[in-house]
């Protein structure tokens, strides 16, 4: 293990600086709180790209995730800026209570990361074969199997005149059939397959990706579940297959450095994904009605677009979670839970008719029935997002983010490290990563048992096809160490 002297430095500062943004949440001072809280996210950024060495990494990506979702909204509260009632039950202690949580979470989850993760720099990216092209093909009949699953599940639920309802009203029919096809996470798994082939067989030049007959097949084959996913607004889903098709493409590659152009990039997909949040609604009702003179007149609201900041949006909706149960906690009678939730979480990918009782309601879903009572009774299905800090300070109490971010963490680090090591490694780790990818997004809004069981099912059904369509498991070992080994032997020259 490597220790810098750059990374102790880091890690003594970002823990001053945890210190005291906790010091003054306990003195009920939010502003200082929140400005020493944003002091040590730039810190523990800082350590973290230091450790990994690139941005298009989990680590970085699950940082980014992490802004958002936790520091977006105490920004705007602590401001005074939000919209009158947003908020409403947001007061300043709870705000507090809340940069003092993020504060250690941020902590705990960089302290693995002091070592240094990534000690070989870049890679070249890899030559053109057999074994590409079948992850391109992979990537095909992945974006196949998700476009005909979600055709499959809308059929089956009602057809279109569901699909028109909305998403609460689609989700809830699709939620009471037999057993439905996980198109979302094919769909990430092609995305990130079409980008690992790509990168691998055409060696970066667009030209040749575009005009491709795989990748035009690509298009093809993912096109009808990519456009059920824009009526239902899904915005979620559709970053996520952004961010798989990135780290995939870019995978055998650390980006150092982010340049003006992706920036660019970025800030527009994030506007057009705020517009398609803030449209989704009136996008189902012109295509029901014809009447797209409602959905204009409508969309240019000025009102419409203060959801545009982050916070106004579903990246809000961890803060509000945790405001709602700190300010009702005592009223419900509600008792901390001790880890029941995260042993819970191995129900979560059984199916139900596979259980000889029945499977108990998700933390989740019992965070709103006890908080959102009217969101209980709108739909049985209807969600309010959740909180991974929440779920923690439900569990363990206010230091209870500290060992789950922890141990998030050393996941994460490993991750790093063995994608970095020289060794090479085998297609079940490949699939791992990259299903983490979307992961390192619902993570912050969701519970623990979402993300293990789909990232346990995913994974078995990844390892499958790959195996069948991909070939030899040892293929990663031998043609990526081999090129890898020989980028170090460059770099160290």
């Amino acid at each position: 293990m490597k220790v810098t002297p750059n990374s102790l430095m880091l890690f003594a500062m970002l823990l001053v600086a945890v210190a005291g943004a906790c010091v003054a949440a306990t003195a009920m001072l939010p502003l200082p709180a929140l400005l020493l809280a944003v002091v040590a996210y730039a810190l523990a950024f800082l350590l973290i790209k230091h450790s990994v060495k690139g941005y298009n990494t989990l680590a970085v990506l699950f940082l980014v995730f992490f802004f958002l979702y936790n520091y977006t909204a105490p920004i705007t509260v602590v401001q005074g800026v939000e919209p009158e009632g947003y908020f409403g039950e947001a007061t300043l202690p709870v705000t507090a209570e809340f940069i003092y949580q993020v504060s250690l979470a941020l902590l705990a989850f960089s302290l693995p990361f002091v070592v240094i993760a990534n000690r070989h720099g870049g890679h070249s990216p890899l030559p053109a074969g057999r074994y590409t092209r079948r992850m391109l093909i992979l990537a095909i009949l992945l974006a196949a199997g998700a476009s005909a699953g979600e055709v499959v599940n809308l059929l089956r639920a009602g057809g279109t005149s569901v699909l028109l309802q909305g998403k609460a009203v689609y989700q809830e029919a699709t939620s009471d059939l037999f057993i439905t096809i996980p198109s979302a996470f094919m769909a990430h798994l092609a995305f990130a397959c079409l980008g690992f082939g790509l990168v691998g067989y055409y060696d970066g030049k667009l030209w040749r990706m575009v005009l491709n007959k795989k990748f035009l097949a690509f298009v093809v084959s993912i096109l009808p579940v990519m456009l059920i996913y824009v009526v239902l607004g899904r915005r979620g889903p559709l970053l996520g297959w952004a961010l798989s098709f990135i780290i995939g493409f870019t995978f055998l590659r650390y980006k150092r450095s982010v340049g003006l152009p992706v920036i660019s990039l970025a800030l527009v997909g994030y506007f057009l994904l705020a517009f398609l949040f803030v449209a989704r609604a009136q996008i189902a009702i012109a295509i029901k009605t014809g009447d797209t003179e409602r959905m204009m007149r409508e969309l240019s609201r000025p009102e419409r677009y203060e959801k545009l900041n982050p916070a106004y949006n579903e990246f809000g909706a961890a803060f509000l979670n945790f405001t709602r149960f700190r300010l009702r906690e005592k009223e419900v009678g509600e008792q901390r839970l001790y880890g029941e939730s995260y042993l819970g979480a191995v129900l979560v990918p059984v199916p139900r008719f596979l259980l000889p009782f029945e499977k108990p309601p998700t933390i989740t879903y019992r965070f709103r029935d006890m908080f959102y009572e009217s969101e209980a009774k709108r739909s049985r299905i209807a969600g309010t997002g959740f909180s991974s800090v929440l779920e923690a300070y439900w569990n363990f109490g206010f230091l209870g983010v500290l060992p789950v971010y922890f141990l998030v963490g050393c996941l994460l680090f490993w991750a790093e490290r063995r994608r970095a090591s020289l060794k090479g490694y085998s297609i079940l780790f490949v699939g791992a990563y990259l299903i983490f990818v979307p992961l390192m997004q619902s993570f912050h809004r969701s519970a623990f048992g979402l993300p293990f069981g789909i990232v346990l099912v995913t994974l078995v059904l990844y390892n499958v096809a790959g195996v069948l369509f991909v070939g030899d498991r040892s293929f990663y070992k031998r043609v990526v160490g081999r090129y890898r080994g020989s980028a170090g032997e460059e770099n160290a020259g």
